[in-house]
């Protein structure tokens, strides 16, 4: 993959730092295993830190991220940096960019490679494996986050991502794992959401507004009905 699409040090403003440590914007500790949720909304709304709330809930602080955009390298120190203990955690990434993070260490976290986004056979293989590895274990509330959604549609049709998303849901919620997925949106693609949305148990919605970002929890009670700013 180029480096010009998928650039190692490129200034974004949803990249979650030190400032962020554990500031949740609900409480994530006490989602029932297996819930899959759904954040969506525009670009550059903050949607992949509200995964972060939802992995930073773990009690076992066991986590696995899928990044199909930024590297593995690049999400691990964001998310020990957005986290308390971030040391503490067991990591494991899920790296689909294509061997970018081959020239680095990885003692501080699992890493699993994906040639590309467009692999979505890869992806599952490389998912299923740390699933398991986690049920042999016994781990208890171990959750995943995969963003996003909206760059393995850049790859592949509709068609197929809804079959790849249905298969892993249904994998995630019998090893009792809390799941977040990110998904952009727009008037355009309001399909899109729409029938991925129906997969998922909750959907938190995220928008831009006059007054600032705000959110919504639908599906399910761990966070605010209305929309809530943050």
């Amino acid at each position: 993959m180029t480096e010009w699409l998928f650039p190692e040090r490129d200034v974004d403003p949803d990249d979650i730092g030190p400032d962020d440590v554990d500031i949740r914007r609900f409480d994530t500790r006490d989602i029932a295993p297996g819930t899959s949720i759904l954040v969506a909304g525009p670009v550059m709304t903050g949607k992949r830190r509200f995964g972060v709330d939802v992995l930073s809930g773990s009690s076992s602080r066991t986590a696995c991220i899928v990044t199909t955009k930024k590297s593995a390298n690049r999400v691990n120190d964001s998310f020990r940096a957005a986290v308390q203990d971030g040391d503490g955690w067991d990591l494991s990434i899920i790296d689909c960019n294509g061997g970018i993070n081959r020239a680095r260490e990885t003692a501080d976290y699992t890493l699993e490679q994906v040639s590309s986004p467009s692999d979505l056979t890869g992806i599952g293989i490389k998912l299923s494996g740390i699933l398991q590895q986690w049920h042999h274990r016994g781990v208890e509330d171990p959750r995943v986050q995969l963003h996003s959604l909206s760059t393995l549609l850049m790859y592949t049709d509709l068609k197929r991502v809804y079959r790849f998303v249905h298969v892993v849901l249904s994998r995630l919620q019998r090893v009792g794992a809390v799941n977040v997925f990110t998904l952009d949106t727009s008037k355009r693609d309001r399909h899109q959401f729409n029938k991925f949305a129906q997969l998922f148990d909750a959907v938190i919605e995220v928008r831009e507004t006059d007054d600032g970002r705000e959110f919504r929890v639908r599906g399910e009670s761990f966070g605010p009905k209305s929309w809530t700013g943050y």
